[in-house]
């Protein structure tokens, strides 16, 4: 039984079947499921505002579990050759999680309370610090069981999710099309990127944002306030949807992203089939699902 990773040429992302939420476990869904995804047909500048006023609030936050040196951790290098350092879920963060009440405090007690650094992570960013969190705190190989569609053989597998998840792009450019220059790198405003996603968590909305946040300059305009991501989000607003293609496709093409397809080879016959691990049962530690067993 071979598990090796899709050849570079084969394309696994498009923008029809993109999904920025592929991989997140059942919990954090739910919490997405629940947040308030109110469909207000407001100028979007205006929608960022009212955001700000509320999600950055203190009240809205929740207190930053920082490492200890007493801790242990893990460095973790993403794109634009950006180290963090990660510690291992702890008890306490299982219990955030369950007191939060918005989609920031999920992320917060399952991603950025366990990072060193305090730093703004886009969406796919966020879901590869989870799944390298999972990977400290929880050392049982995922068992799956495999059916060969080609001669219907029967396998069962211990497969190690480090080698089952790979990683994409993150190379940042220039974005060129017609009269309009972009250039792209890591998201920096992370209060704002919070703010502006943290009441619409829609698939399209989330990729929007994240394009948005990811501009560092617009035409030769430096993008930094929370002004200029305001007007920004109202030209992005405003394309027209055949001009935007050419856009979204050249960002696709640059944008980190994770890819759970994975080739398995059938021990049997030899045939070579994709399987995605986009989701993963049991993901959270056994100490966090303890009352599932009662």
């Amino acid at each position: 039984m071979i598990v090796e990773e899709l050849d570079k040429d084969i394309e696994v992302v498009d923008l029809e079947k993109d999904n920025l939420l592929d991989g997140l476990p059942d919990d954090l869904k739910k919490k997405l499921q629940e947040a308030d995804l109110s469909k207000k047909e407001e100028n979007l500048s205006e929608i960022l505002e009212e955001k700000i006023e509320t999600v950055v609030k203190e009240e809205y936050k929740i207190d930053r579990t920082l490492i200890s040196q007493s801790e242990d951790e893990t460095e973790v290098r993403l794109p634009d050759n950006r180290i963090v350092h990660i510690r291992k879920w702890k008890i306490k963060d299982k219990k955030n999680f369950d007191n939060s009440k918005n989609w920031l405090e999920a992320k917060t007690a399952l991603v950025y309370n366990c990072v060193a650094e305090d730093i703004a992570l886009d969406q796919e960013e966020f879901n590869f610090l989870l799944f390298k969190i999972r990977e400290l705190s929880v050392h049982d190989k995922m068992k799956f069981t495999f059916i060969c569609p080609e001669c219907n053989s029967e396998e069962k597998l211990e497969l190690d999710l480090s080698k089952l998840v790979t990683t994409k792009g993150g190379e940042y450019s220039e974005i060129v099309s017609g009269e309009n220059t972009f250039k792209m790198g890591a998201i920096t405003n992370k209060d704002l990127y919070e703010a502006f996603n943290n009441s619409d968590v829609s698939e399209f909305n989330l990729f929007i944002n994240d394009f948005i946040f990811h501009i560092k300059e617009l035409n030769g305009r430096k993008i930094e306030s929370d002004k200029d991501y305001a007007e920004v989000a109202d030209f992005i607003a405003n394309l027209d949807a055949d001009f935007a293609n050419d856009i979204f496709n050249q960002w696709l093409k640059m944008r980190f992203t994770l890819v759970f397809d994975n080739v398995i080879e059938c021990k049997k016959c030899g045939a070579k089939n994709v399987e995605n691990f986009s989701t993963l049962p049991e993901f959270f530690p056994e100490s966090w699902r303890v009352v599932e067993n009662i």
